[in-house]
């Protein structure tokens, strides 16, 4: 997985790192579930701090783009996640 930022650019790098995340999540889809690279690694491979790549993959997550589950790692959220989730917020909304 291919995510660029610029260094030199007014643009928080956190933001530029989650939307080029997101952008090639959506032109390469990994398989859904699929673990993602860790937040140390990311840091290390694109030469930011580790507290700006859990900023940007915060914004992912509040997003429903990727789930972290502690001690596992950062998934890629599923389809069938998101529409069980929709279905269960439709229920709640007519009741």
């Amino acid at each position: 997985m291919e995510v660029r930022i610029q260094k030199d650019s007014p643009i928080p790098l956190y933001y530029q790192i989650a939307e080029s995340f997101e952008a090639e999540l959506t032109r390469n889809p990994p398989e859904e579930g699929h673990k993602l690279m860790t937040d140390k690694g990311l840091a290390r491979q694109l030469q930011v701090g580790r507290v700006t790549v859990r900023h940007a993959m915060q914004i992912l997550v509040d997003k429903q783009v990727i789930t972290r589950r502690r001690g596992a790692g950062t998934f890629l959220v599923t389809q069938e996640k998101e529409t069980t989730e929709s279905a269960q917020t439709e229920k709640i909304g007519e009741e």
